[in-house]
């Protein structure tokens, strides 16, 4: 995918600790009484009640086939299919995200739903619940342990954070290919794709993703800015499941401490 997934992940993660001082307004909390809930709440670790999605596989139209050598001008044409015909994605994920040297990685495992245009749900299953979602115009984080909910503006969380703003322009890798410089190793097991910033306004940032034999899709995505490198690994894609536009819908559950307007800083 692009992805994903990503940064934002851990620019946003340990929000509790400094939202207060960082967002355009103090904490909210929800009143007790009030009847807010997480939308979609069906959405759970065991899956009881989940959105439902078309049987595992490929659909045909993004199968690649073709016996000949693979190119970088055949990897880009196969990639345009996905900008005609993708309308959604979902997939598990497994996250590593190290920071700077010397500091412990963080890992991360959960899941992903995507709905075009740039409606996302990220739920992380472990070290900790937490629920991300954008519905196209602002992000949420959601807490689940200490029932704390951040809102940001999706423009100002896309422009902190080139790693989401790759991950939500699934099915739009025109854009990409006239924005990056590319280079295709076709050697290894699965074709690796790099991808620099042609504009240095861009920032200094390199992404490598390892493409599936079968689709020519991203499946694991290594992004590198500064001492900050994510590598993503997706399993399990689906390809144009049936999502529910509710699953992209956030509304902060009863009691809880919501920080709004929060200013993510820039990924370095």
């Amino acid at each position: 995918m692009n992805g994903l997934i990503f940064g934002i992940l851990l620019s946003l993660a340990s929000f509790p600790a400094y939202a207060a001082g960082k967002a355009g307004s103090a904490p909210v909390k929800v009143p007790a009484a009030q009847t807010g809930k997480l939308d979609s709440s069906s959405h759970s670790q065991t899956g009881k009640n989940a959105v439902s999605t078309q049987a595992a596989g490929t659909p045909e139209l993004f199968l690649y086939r073709s016996s000949a050598p693979l190119t970088l001008e055949a990897v880009v044409e196969h990639l345009k299919l996905y900008d005609k015909d993708l309308r959604s994605l979902s997939a598990r994920f497994q996250q590593t995200v190290s920071l700077a040297q010397g500091l412990p990685p963080r890992t991360t495992e959960g899941t992903l739903e995507y709905l075009k245009p740039e409606r996302l749900r990220i739920e992380h299953l472990r070290p900790e619940q937490q629920t991300l979602i954008s519905d196209g115009k602002d992000l949420w984080v959601y807490r689940r342990s200490m029932n704390q909910a951040l809102q940001t503006a999706l423009q100002d969380a896309k422009r902190s954070d080139p790693a989401l703003a790759h991950l939500l322009q699934v099915g739009d890798y025109s854009r990409w290919i006239s924005a990056y410089s590319l280079a295709l190793d076709a050697s290894a097991d699965g074709p690796v794709l790099t991808m620099r910033p042609k504009n240095n306004a861009q920032g200094s940032f390199l992404l490598k993703m390892t493409l599936s034999q079968a689709e020519l899709f991203p499946q694991t995505l290594e992004f590198r800015s500064g001492d900050t490198m994510i590598r993503t690994r997706l399993l399990d894609i689906r390809f144009n499941p049936e999502l529910q536009e509710r699953s992209f819908r956030f509304t902060p559950p009863a009691g809880a401490e919501v920080f709004r307007d929060f200013k993510p800083p820039q990924i370095q």
